[in-house]
């Protein structure tokens, strides 16, 4: 379980939630991360297209791979894979973590859209409310 802040989205609806699994090393029983995600555009359209909301919320949003190492410092890489800029994007992941290395799945949503469909939800009787 993972949160994801887009700095350059912070108007509230730049938060996401993932959650997801991972396989890999480590040297303790609990590892711990803290990271900043970069969207690096592989053209031009799409360093102007990077500057738009929804382009940001469909390539952080959905089913992504990954990897990482850390030892003290580090990083690896995030493939957006349901999102329509996968190929158009390099995602990389940099920050401070206790040693580990591993590959990665995960499922991202935006919280405002997951707050907005529970809402619906309840309205429509899907999920009941004590």
């Amino acid at each position: 379980m993972g949160v994801i802040y887009d700095l350059k989205n912070s108007n509230g609806s730049g938060t996401y939630i993932s959650g997801g699994g991972s396989a890999g090393f480590s040297m303790l029983p609990l590892n711990l991360t803290m990271a900043a995600i970069r969207i690096i555009p592989l053209d031009d359209d799409m360093r102007r297209d990077l500057q738009r909301p929804d382009v940001r919320k469909d390539i952080l949003s959905g089913l992504s791979v990954g990897g990482t190492l850390y030892a003290g410092i580090g990083g690896g890489f995030m493939i957006p894979l349901e999102s329509k800029y996968n190929g158009r994007v390099s995602v990389y992941v940099m920050g401070i973590g206790t040693p580990q290395a591993g590959g990665n799945a995960g499922n991202a949503q935006n919280m405002k859209d997951r707050a907005d469909a529970m809402q619906r939800e309840i309205e429509d009787g899907s999920i009941i409310v004590d």
